[in-house]
């Protein structure tokens, strides 16, 4: 492969990984001289390719890689620590005891006997913890907000509300379409690169919805109310008109005494459970008019008799009868 003076040769196109023998002979005017030889020249290994993920946990990370031809033995480094050597039969590693949530560089750098390839790496994360105390505040009845305290080396967050899933990066959702009265467990997960980490669980009861089918019947000085059980209530709160508090009960009607006759009262009702007090429903409802006072003959014929009473407050129209025959 090569004749000429010099005392150095550059064989080049190579195979990488591959032994090669030399032989060199001198020569001069007479003939040549004996060959010196130089067996099983190996060349340095390739550069390794195509080093890929297999898995994350909290604290491992496993890698694979192709084979290298000629590579005797596989030196790894994680952020450029010290190396650790493996086998050239070994095409997986693992390393352990790291911390949840953190970037690390694997580098894979294939040897032999000449010495060291190039270095390929990857960059990899272990997967963050499971998020502490996940608060749920302005809870109501249609929609709750979700705050996620911060997890180390999460960039994004996946929340799942009775199945309905959220993917956020800012640690806070607002789920919405809920029922009132329900109690909905849920489920909160960091990620990053490397996938989702363990998923804390939970659980919160939406406000109770309004009271509704409200019923109503009065006396001269009480008006009684009923309406439809609320899920998930524990006690009812009726107020005034000016939120003064009429009564607190557990049950889902009551009897307000004392009225004024002929007045009109409104009512504002709500339901209570352990998140707190549901939206008001506002009902009004009249006391039945007091008696009339005052009824006088003003004139009598012999075919009529014209009477007059006093005005009695709250009344809209009057009924009158004669003999137990009702007129209006």
């Amino acid at each position: 492969i090569y004749g000429g003076p010099d005392t150095f040769y550059v064989d080049s196109n190579l195979d990488s990984g591959t032994s090669y023998s030399y032989r060199v002979a001198a020569e001069n005017e007479t003939g040549y001289g004996e060959y010196a030889t130089l067996d099983d020249v190996i060349t340095l290994p390739a550069k390794v390719e195509r080093i890929r993920s297999v898995s994350s946990t909290t604290s491992d990370i496993s890698i694979e890689w192709d084979a290298v031809r000629g590579a005797e033995n596989y030196l790894l480094s994680i952020n450029r620590g010290d190396a650790i050597q493996v086998p050239s039969d070994t095409r997986q590693f693992t390393a352990s005891g790291l911390t949840a949530g953190s970037i690390y560089e694997i580098s894979v750098t294939a040897s032999n006997r000449s010495g060291l390839g190039k270095s390929s790496s990857i960059v990899m994360s272990t997967l963050p913890d499971a998020p502490n105390e996940v608060i749920v505040k302005e809870i109501g009845a249609q929609e709750a907000t979700l705050i996620i305290p911060e997890v180390p080396g999460a960039t994004k967050y996946l929340i799942s509300v009775d199945g309905k899933e959220y993917e956020t990066s800012s640690g806070e959702i607002v789920s919405t379409g809920l029922t009132g009265g329900k109690s909905y467990g849920f489920t909160v997960a960091a990620g990053n690169m490397a996938g989702y980490g363990e998923a804390a669980t939970g659980k919160f009861l939406t406000l109770p919805h309004m009271p509704n089918h409200v019923e109503a019947k009065s006396t001269v000085d009480s008006i009684e109310l009923t309406w439809g059980a609320v899920p998930s209530a524990t006690e009812y709160m009726v107020y005034d008109t000016n939120g003064q508090v009429i009564e607190q009960t557990d049950n889902s009607n009551i009897i307000i005494n004392g009225l004024q006759s002929g007045t009109e009262y409104v009512f504002e009702i709500a339901a209570v459970n352990a998140s707190g007090m549901g939206k008001t429903a506002s009902y009004s409802y009249w006391t039945i008019p007091g008696a009339t006072e005052e009824i006088k003959i003003d004139s009598l014929t012999e075919q009529s008799a014209e009477i007059s009473f006093s005005e009695v407050m709250g009344s809209t129209y009057y009924k009158i009868s004669v003999n137990e025959e009702e007129y209006i």
